[in-house]
């Protein structure tokens, strides 16, 4: 499994020897053998924006490892989302984003989200509470686009520290990859990105 974490002014990364389970498993609670990786991970987020991908093949530990980040204490009062790739033949147009953000409700003000915002409304029906008011439709579908991705920059923006998880990256639309360069050349300001991936599965 690899581990690279970078940021604004820095870049770490870490490689460690791939083990291979054994024929029988026994789930532990304890995370054995990544200690070096949870502690840059966990330093990562606590200073935020960070970009953090995890790379590694199938059954390695990568989903765990975020388990066990995103159970770290510290992170308590952290917005923690996460979304996951599906390997469709068509993926859904920035799935595993808006899955994600289907989670954000409970750390999301009440009132007072900025106007573009307004742009989720019709794939987050479960925010719609808390959405404003539906814009009026742009003439270019470019701009729509544009509009929806500085929606959803504005939306973790407001969820103040968040650590949003991406899964499976290998399974992305188009669309999503775009999303996730658009947030990491200007990401919120406490955002920490979390992508995961098999490079074996990569297009």
């Amino acid at each position: 499994m690899s581990v690279r974490v970078s940021s604004t002014d820095r870049v770490m990364s870490a490689t460690t020897s791939v083990v291979r389970p054994p024929a029988a498993r026994v789930v532990c609670p304890i995370l054995v053998g990544r200690v070096a990786e949870l502690t840059q991970l966990r330093q990562a987020v606590q200073r935020p924006p960070s970009v953090i991908t995890i790379e590694g093949e199938a059954g390695i530990g990568k989903t765990r490892l975020v388990q066990h980040l995103l159970a770290e204490p510290a992170l308590a009062n952290t917005a923690r989302l996460v979304g996951q790739g599906s390997p469709l033949r068509e993926p859904f147009p920035l799935g595993p984003v808006i899955d994600a953000l289907t989670r954000a409700g409970r750390w999301l003000p009440t009132t007072g989200l900025p106007a573009v915002t307004a742009a989720l409304r019709p794939l987050l029906p479960e925010l719609a509470d808390r959405l404003p008011a539906p814009l009026p439709p742009l003439e270019h579908r470019r701009q729509e686009r544009h509009r929806l991705f500085r929606g959803i920059r504005e939306l973790l923006a407001c969820l103040g520290p968040t650590v949003l998880v991406l899964e499976d990256l290998h399974w992305i639309d188009p669309g999503t990859e775009e999303l996730i360069r658009f947030l990491t050349d200007r990401p919120p300001p406490e955002l920490s990105l979390v992508l995961t991936y098999r490079r074996e599965d990569l297009a």
